[in-house]
């Protein structure tokens, strides 16, 4: 999954150097429909980058579930705002690439 979010992050295009602590802002559920539409190109980037952020956070990184479920919804009407909400889970995940998730349990019977 690490080779994905490498991948992610440099596929952007966007300038990622800073390592957030959050995934999201709490602004992810506000949407203004006002501002441009990304262009064709931007759009098929945007959407190829959730998607695999989807694929990780599926398999791997349930922390990001919540923006990348979000930003999911934007794919088709994706605008300037999106493009900014996925490049703070982008930071996010720069800064948690390493992490590591282990579960476990007390007993596998009841």
């Amino acid at each position: 999954m690490k080779n994905y979010l490498e991948e992610s992050i440099k596929e952007c295009g966007m300038n990622i150097m800073l390592k957030a602590t959050t995934p999201a802002k709490r602004t992810l559920f506000e949407v203004d429909p006002k501002l441009r539409a990304m262009n064709k190109e931007e759009g098929e980037s945007f959407h190829r980058i959730v998607a695999k952020l989807l694929y990780v956070y599926i398999w791997a990184r349930v922390d990001i579930l919540l923006p990348v479920g979000f930003l999911c919804t934007r794919v088709s009407t994706s605008t300037e705002q999106d493009q900014a909400k996925l490049k703070r889970v982008l930071e996010y995940t720069k800064g948690t690439i390493n992490l590591e998730y282990t579960l476990g349990a007390d007993s596998l019977y009841k």
